[in-house]
This record gives structure tokens, sequence and C-alpha cells, in this order.
């Protein structure tokens, strides 16, 4: 599963990715990925990716698809 919503900064990012447990290990995600991230590209140039920094496998997967590290935050949520 993978969406990709607009972003302030003119062009898309995908906010969301996920495969399901019995499916994982087998290149599905990482294909879906290589193919909405060239998609994008083609039409806008550039594409964001948001993910959670805890995630490392998922992490792993997006830097072997080539997206780059750029900054970690922290959301603290009030009472």
């Amino acid at each position: 599963m993978l969406q990709i919503a607009p972003s302030v900064n003119g062009y898309p990012t995908i906010t969301l990715f996920y495969t399901d447990e019995k499916h994982r290990n087998k290149g599905y995600g990482k294909s879906l990925l290589i193919e909405a991230t060239n998609l994008v590209l083609i039409r806008y140039g550039k594409v964001g990716l948001t993910s959670d920094v805890t995630s490392e496998y998922s992490n792993k997967t997006f830097i072997s698809v080539v997206y780059k590290p750029v900054y970690k935050f922290i959301t603290i949520l009030g009472r």
C-alpha cells in the first residue's frame, strides 16, 4: 500500500508505505515504491517521502531506492 499526497512545496510526497506481513520480503513493496517514484518524477520532477525514523527496515528500503534522509523531527502531543 502506498499513498501519495500533494505538498505545499509544489511536488507530491509519499506519506504512507506498507506491505502486509504475509507479502514482505518478496520485493512487492520495493517494486511499488520504485514504480510510484518514477511516475511522480516523470510528471513533477521531484518527489518527497516521509517515514517513521524508528522503522529501520522501511528506511533501508527507501535508501536502496535512492531516497536520502534529510531531517528527523519529533511531534509532541498536547494534553
